[in-house]
């Protein structure tokens, strides 16, 4: 009675065994199939440019954005902000809803990045918040590393897009008005990092 007992839990045992091997090979196909379209949304974006970061004339699902934004940690941004949004919104969403009809309209020469002369350190600072954008996303993705294909172009291709905006907030420098430059750089540094500043005004200067 013992024995037959015993041969029945070993059966038991066996089944819940491939099973869970079952599963285990399920969960590993659904995981593969997650990386590739991770990869897909994020080298369409990052790499072949097939879609901007802005969010204006895009629908996505109110609880995908939800997620997003309960990713990203407070921080004072006014600038580059959609594409800080974007990026996180692509780590859930798969696709969105286009809107052909203009809904938004941009007055040239009048935003924070306008080229009229800049005579605050308010209207400065806020240029400068392009930096918040990259060093949430870095921190994000040193928390969450990107264990995908070609991983590595990937974060390439951020840290270009975050040299080009500390290339395009020094240009900016010139505007503030003379009275202002030494504050103003200043913040520049406290943003994007003193040494991070000196590296690309150097690589600015040998091109």
């Amino acid at each position: 009675m013992t024995k037959f007992k015993t041969n029945k839990n070993k059966k038991k045992a066996k089944a819940f065994t491939v099973k869970g091997a079952a599963a285990l090979i399920i969960a590993a196909i659904l995981a593969a199939a997650l990386l590739v379209i991770m990869f897909r949304k994020l080298s369409s974006f990052l790499l072949d440019k097939n879609h901007s970061g802005l969010l204006c004339t895009k629908l996505f699902r109110s609880s995908i954005v939800k997620s997003a934004f309960a990713d990203i940690p407070h921080t004072f941004c006014t600038m580059t902000e959609t594409f800080l949004i974007y990026f996180f919104i692509l780590l859930y969403a798969r696709s969105y809803c286009g809107i052909e009809d203009t809904v938004y309209t941009y007055h040239i020469g009048t935003g924070i990045t306008s080229s009229t002369e800049i005579s605050s350190l308010d209207r400065w600072e806020k240029a400068c918040t392009a930096a918040s954008v990259f060093t949430v996303i870095f921190s994000y993705l040193e928390e969450h590393p990107l264990n995908i294909p070609r991983s590595a172009e990937l974060i390439t291709a951020l840290e270009g897009l975050c040299r080009n905006h500390a290339r395009m907030n020094i240009r900016h420098l010139e505007r503030v008005i003379p009275s202002l430059q030494a504050e103003a750089y200043a913040i520049l540094c406290d943003y994007w990092g003193e040494d991070y500043v000196k590296q690309i005004e150097k690589s600015m200067k040998d091109e």
